[in-house]
C-alpha cells in the first residue's frame, strides 16, 4: 500500500451491520457480492478491505487478487479492533425492530 495515497475503504460486511456503525469513507460492498461489484472499483488504486473482525476482508482479499487488484490490504482486527482503540465511526439511527406495539 502507497502511504501517498489515500485508500477507498471498502466495507464488506452486510448493509445492516454496515447501517449500525461505520469507517467515515468506506463504501458498503457485501462479501457475498463482492465479485459482481469489482467494476465499481479501480483495480490500480489501492483499496482497504474491512469487516467485523477481519474473517471475511481476508477473503475479500482474494477475490479482489483474483480480479486484478494489486495495492490492497485488510484492517487488521476489523471494526472490533477499531473500536476498541477508542477511534471514530458514523452511526445511523436505525430503529431496533420490536420497538413499537401494533394495536
Amino acid at each position: 500500500m502507497n502511504r501517498d495515497d489515500a485508500p477507498m475503504i471498502v466495507d464488506v460486511r452486510n448493509p445492516a451491520e454496515f447501517a449500525q456503525f461505520r469507517l467515515g469513507t468506506a463504501v458498503n460492498l457485501p462479501l457475498l457480492h463482492l465479485a459482481d461489484s469489482c467494476s465499481r472499483l479501480a483495480p490500480r488504486e489501492p483499496v482497504v478491505t474491512v469487516c467485523h473482525s477481519a474473517y471475511r476482508s481476508s477473503l475479500a482479499i482474494g477475490l479482489l487478487e483474483r480480479a486484478g487488484f494489486t495495492d490492497i490490504a485488510t484492517l487488521a482486527g476489523g471494526m472490533e479492533a477499531w473500536i476498541e482503540a477508542g477511534l471514530p465511526t458514523i452511526h445511523d439511527d436505525v430503529p431496533q425492530p420490536g420497538g413499537c406495539k401494533i394495536r
